[in-house]
């Protein structure tokens, strides 16, 4: 019953093991207390899995509520602050300076911490949102992600390390390196894939879309079919015009600029103003090389130049002046194209300054980058030898510790076999003496026999037969050898008879005497003349001793006593 109980809890404990709920890759921070936790998650996902703006916007404040609340936790402040900058950083109008209302919060987000070394993991988010924000040159953005992603790894952060993964292989598809750039991009976008996040699988990968037209057309459908269908059930206006934009680059089909045109008809930030522009500037250009210039194109290209700000990209503001330089020559109004053509003279000269100028900036990024690499793979190289020196090193000392054991082990074998060489030999002197010594008494007693016989009849007087007979006794007694062979076979293997009487005490002296002989090598010929015994009765009496021992007949009886010997 108790081992019953005891094999249910094992399965219990087992299965409550298995449970054990695995650590969520959207919450790797530094536990503070459950309830700011939870709403610290809940942010995450919020972003992971495009919740909009206001529900961000709530949390968000939430968070920054329940840090004040406690302001004894300079953490929770600081990570209040972290993620104000986040939204800042992901819902606030593009502007390349970098004194924003982000950076006042990331920096507030450093000062919170007393000690920063204690929260690693905070300082990195702070300082990938850091690395997006902050004007940086190509090399240090691209040597900074390089250390997030390492960084996001060591953490076991996926999200950190496929943004920061993503972030180089821009960088990469900015210095032209397209291949190594979609890698490490379907790298991020299999990291995103394995948290389920596919929205954001697509969303990354619509930037290589051009490279996916002809490379991989399967794919390219894939992204633009999903990204539609996430920007319709989402109402993601700006994701749908981005899409229609791709498809107008890569189809040269200005309807996907008039159905983009619309849906931004009725937008009114600064930025979606610039992008109607450029949009009317497109069509108006089209239907004027077609030599269609009536009054509603017209009326598009005017539009373009009253809703164009200082803030519009240059490459944007080229199009709109190309569409009033048309717009004024039609007009006749030589003084107003005179001068749009001077404006976007003066913006292509400077957009081309700033094309040579970036594509320097590109040259030194990619020597630096190339440099770094170099540098890296020198010290991996100087690491791969240290290492493989250590394996040589080791391998050559296990040699030498093996050929030393090898040598030694091979010493004792030699020494061994020399010193069953030795009692090989031991014994077959031993052998030879006892049968020299066997003969001869059994000569001596023969001769005793014979002449008592002569007596008995009378051939030989009795007073010589006894002295005859006394002298051959004598001889008999003073023989030794048969004593010595005794004591040399004690000293060749003292124990034998003693381990062989332990094993089976049974035995009887003359079967422990049988089991010597047969041990030292001795033949049924040589043993039925030592122990003055006829030929089938050794076969006899080897027989019993097998018997006796309990061998069957596939064991060899030989081999069974030389366990007893000491060699």
């Amino acid at each position: 019953m108790r081992k019953i109980i005891l094999i249910l809890i094992t399965i219990y404990i087992i299965c409550s093991c298995g449970r054990q709920k695995a650590p969520s890759p959207f919450f790797v921070w530094k536990p503070t207390d459950a309830a700011f936790d939870s709403v610290t998650q809940d942010l995450e996902r919020a972003y992971c899995f495009n919740y909009n703006k206001d529900n961000i916007l709530r949390l968000t404040r939430k968070l920054d509520d329940m840090a004040k609340a406690d302001a004894k936790s300079p953490v929770k402040k600081g990570r209040a602050h972290f993620f104000k900058a986040r939204f800042y950083d992901s819902f606030s109008s593009y502007t390349t300076a970098w004194n924003t209302d982000a950076e006042k919060e990331l920096q507030s987000a450093y000062d919170s911490y007393p000690d920063t070394a204690a929260y690693p993991y905070d300082m990195l988010r702070i300082r990938y949102v850091e690395n997006k924000i902050k004007p940086r040159s190509i090399e240090q953005e691209y040597f900074t992600s390089m250390s997030i992603a390492e960084k996001a790894h060591k953490f076991g952060d996926p999200l950190t390390e496929a943004g920061a993964l993503n972030n180089i292989s821009y960088i990469l598809l900015t210095l032209k390196d397209s291949t190594q750039a979609i890698s490490l991009n379907k790298k991020a976008a299999g990291f995103f894939h394995s948290l389920g996040m596919y929205d954001w699988e697509l969303k990354i990968q619509l930037p290589y879309t051009q490279y996916y037209i002809k490379s991989d057309p399967k794919l390219y459908h894939k992204i633009i079919d999903g990204l539609s269908r996430y920007s319709i059930a989402n109402r993601d206006t700006l994701m749908r015009v981005k899409l229609l934009h791709l498809l107008f680059i890569n189809n040269n089909d200005v309807s996907y600029i008039h159905s983009a045109l619309r849906l931004i008809a009725n937008e009114k930030s600064e930025n979606m103003r610039n992008l109607q522009a450029y949009y009317e500037s497109i069509l108006a250009l089209d239907a004027f090389e077609r030599g269609i210039d009536n009054d509603s194109i017209c009326s598009l290209a005017v539009s373009a130049i009253n809703k164009m700000t200082p803030s519009m990209m240059p490459e944007y503001s080229l199009s709109v002046y190309r569409a009033a330089i048309e717009l004024m020559r039609k007009r006749g109004d030589i003084e107003a194209t005179v001068d749009y053509f001077k404006r976007y003279e003066r913006l292509n000269d400077s957009i081309v300054d700033a094309r040579s100028h970036n594509e320097v900036l590109r040259n030194i990024a990619t020597r630096k980058i190339a440099e770094h690499k170099a540098v890296l793979m020198a010290e991996r190289s100087k690491e791969r030898i240290a290492y493989l020196a250590v394996i040589l090193a080791i391998i050559i000392i296990g040699g030498i510790v093996v050929f030393y054991l090898v040598r030694r082990q091979n010493r004792l074998r030699m020494s061994k076999l020399q010193a069953e060489l030795a009692l090989t030999q031991n014994q077959l002197q031993l052998a030879s003496s006892q049968l020299v010594v066997k003969e001869n008494e059994n000569v001596v007693r023969m001769a005793i026999d014979a002449m008592r016989q002569l007596v008995k009849e009378g051939k030989v007087a009795n007073a010589e037969s006894n002295a005859i007979c006394n002298a051959l006794k004598a001889h008999l007694n003073k023989s030794d050898e048969l004593e010595a062979f005794g004591q040399i076979y004690e000293r060749v293997s003292p124990n034998f008879a003693k381990k062989l009487k332990t094993t089976c005490p049974k035995l009887t002296e003359g079967q422990l005497r049988m089991a010597e002989y047969v041990a030292m090598g001795m033949d049924n010929r040589q043993i039925s003349r030592v122990m003055m015994i006829e030929y089938k009765s050794v076969i006899t009496a080897r027989y019993r001793l097998r018997s006796i021992l309990k061998l069957s007949k596939e064991d060899s009886l030989e081999d069974y006593l030389r366990q007893f010997t000491d060699y």
